[in-house]
């Protein structure tokens, strides 16, 4: 499971950007590197696949949390100013 993740992560380093499939290559490749941590801590086994594989989802993941926190802070600012401009629109006639 450790490797599949860290092949779909490869994948969705590279695609993440399509939003309903990069957002589920993400998870789904997520998912599969720490259940693959998991079952490589319980049986012993090396578990440096399933970091690399952790790491890997993580690059686009963070991408798009600092992407999407951006643009909230944009839009919230972009209210903000507008709804300001609106009650000084008022007063004014020819606004």
């Amino acid at each position: 499971m450790a490797v599949t993740g860290l092949i779909i992560g490869a994948v969705a380093l590279f695609i993440f950007w399509i939003p309903v499939l990069g957002w589920g290559l993400m998870a789904a490749g997520m998912g599969l590197s720490i259940i693959g941590f998991v079952a490589n801590r319980e049986r012993e086994e090396p578990t440096g696949t399933a970091i690399a594989g952790i790491a890997l989802n993580a690059v686009p993941l963070t991408i798009h949390v600092v992407v999407y926190g951006i643009a909230y802070l944009v839009w919230h600012i972009f209210v903000q100013l507008y709804s300001q401009l609106f009650v000084i629109c008022r007063f004014i006639p020819f606004c």
